[in-house]
């Protein structure tokens, strides 16, 4: 009897064990979800807001691209006028706007281990704590659909890791009428997964999740072929 007695309680605190083990493991998926959606929310949040602030920046500013004459500065100063901005970091590189560099995903074949430098966009901290960057990369934006500028936005702040493509740091693009996602077109798998991270807001605004590399099944279930994210967006 005594025996017995020895094996039940053994039993009962494996049981014990197990059942605490199991609650701290739903618990934390449950935050890793939360934390998820949180992701999501800010970034289409964001990326709603950019797009009807740069709509009323196109109607009440007058941008001569097909001149040459535009400059990152000219650009930022209009746009964040209807933004809803708390600080201005201008091209200041100190991380109180935005973090000093976004690290490339750790998948990317030719940037593993590099940074893309921050140091000539011009940054703003919002309201709501998220930061952003703006840039001009083709001063002489001829056609509509030429990229004309890029926008970074680290959706938890500057002061919250792990600044990282895809993770917290999304890219979109500006074109003379309009702020889109970055998309890669050609690719038969997202270029957020080997690329660095770019494009990966495509993704995430149309699955719902950071989940990437399941991009690549998604394709071969398909039978997809120069697949462009964007059109995964209309």
């Amino acid at each position: 009897m005594k025996i017995t007695l020895k094996i039940s309680k053994s039993v009962i605190t494996i049981f014990k064990l197990c059942l605490i083990l199991f609650a701290l493991l739903a618990a934390a998926f449950l935050v890793y979800l939360a934390y998820e959606q949180y992701i999501i929310y800010r970034t289409e949040q964001t990326y709603n807001m950019l797009r009807k602030a740069y709509e009323k920046t196109i109607e009440t500013s007058d941008f001569q691209w097909e001149k040459g004459k535009m400059n990152t500065g000219v650009l930022a100063e209009a746009f964040i006028k209807n933004l809803p901005v708390e600080k201005k970091c201008n091209f200041t590189n100190d991380g109180t706007c935005f973090p000093k560099q976004a690290y490339f995903t750790a998948d990317a074949l030719l940037t593993k281990g590099k940074s893309l430098s921050m140091n000539y966009s011009y940054k703003v901290l919002l309201k709501n704590g998220i930061g952003i960057t703006i840039a001009v990369i083709n001063p002489s934006c001829e056609l509509l659909n030429n990229r004309c500028g890029e926008i970074y936005v680290d959706v938890n702040g500057p002061f919250k890791g792990p600044n990282r493509l895809s993770r917290d740091i999304f890219d979109f693009s500006i074109f003379k009428d309009r702020v889109e996602t970055y998309n890669i077109e050609g690719n038969h798998f997202p270029n957020c997964v080997y690329g660095g991270g770019h494009a990966c807001a495509a993704y995430l605004l149309k699955f719902k999740n950071r989940n990437y590399k399941s991009y690549k099944n998604y394709v071969k279930r398909h039978h997809l072929e120069n697949t462009n994210m964007g059109e995964w967006l209309e």
